[in-house]
């Protein structure tokens, strides 16, 4: 039952990013340009690599095995990303992860790694048949994780908001 948890959950955020990113395109792009890992000309055609990917990725996560490991991959992509950038002391950058902006900062490598270890539950998790009432669990436990995230976002964002209105979150 965790591969269907983890693949329900992953898809459906995978799926909702490339969606987010290709409404809020040039958002998407602003975002990817101001961790300056690219040249600018590479930013645009990045970013629809990007959003082609993470599609991508959420159909195969249906598929193989492989679509798992590429999800973990592409979260520990974005992990590595502002990793460098808070290295860099540049915490002042909006994640790109879609929705309301969101500063980079280690709370958003945890819930990177969160997901690459979703991703590789459902990589090294065998299917198996289920029944209807094992599917309704799936699910809520997926709708559980969903909501999860998005409240764990919501909470970043609003650290967020708070940072750049007071200059300091206590």
């Amino acid at each position: 039952m965790l591969y269907w948890i983890a693949t329900l959950t992953l898809s459906a955020l995978l799926a909702g990013a490339a969606w987010h990113k290709w409404q809020h395109n040039a958002d998407f792009q602003s975002a990817l340009a101001a961790y300056r890992l690219l040249p600018l000309d590479a930013v645009r055609a990045t970013a629809f690599v990007i959003m082609g990917l993470e599609a991508l990725t959420a159909l195969l996560l249906w598929l193989s095995p492989i679509g798992a490991l590429l999800a973990a991959a592409i979260f520990a992509a974005y992990a590595l990303a502002m990793g460098i950038n808070l290295a860099r002391g540049r915490s002042d950058i909006d994640c790109g992860c879609g929705g309301v902006p969101i500063h980079i900062s280690w709370h958003l490598l945890l819930r990177n790694a969160a997901l690459i270890a979703l991703a590789l539950v459902a990589a090294f998790s065998a299917p198996v048949p289920m029944s209807i009432s094992s599917a309704v669990m799936t699910i809520l436990a997926a709708l559980s994780l969903l909501l999860t995230y998005f409240t764990v976002n919501q909470l970043l964002a609003n650290r967020s908001y708070w940072i750049s209105q007071k200059g300091t979150f206590a």
